[in-house]
């Protein structure tokens, strides 16, 4: 399917959830091959469903499986400033208060 029409929430979704079967199968590396491109993306793809998956991700990093590995713990840190780095409120890109 060409680009533009590729549903990108249902695709940023399969990759939160490919990586998280990956981190409950122990493998890191393709975690956070499959999360990179959704990292890299811009808040304006960010939904409540993304935003819950991601976060239950986090949870599973930050698991005592996870706890001593530096790179489970970077991984964790830049989902963390994806969750945090939302777009603007609907109200304020409305020009409202």
């Amino acid at each position: 399917m060409p680009g533009p029409r590729r549903p990108v929430s249902q695709i940023n979704g399969a990759r939160i959830d490919l990586a998280t079967a990956c981190l409950l199968n122990g493998d890191l590396d393709s975690s956070t091959e499959a999360l990179n491109p959704l990292l890299t993306r811009p808040a304006s793809v960010r939904n409540v469903s993304l935003v819950g998956r991601l976060a239950r991700t986090r949870t599973t990093l930050l698991s005592p499986a996870w706890a001593k590995n530096s790179q489970a713990r970077r991984l964790a840190d830049d989902i963390d400033q994806w969750l945090a780095t939302g777009p603007e409120p609907q109200q304020a890109r409305a020009g409202g208060s």
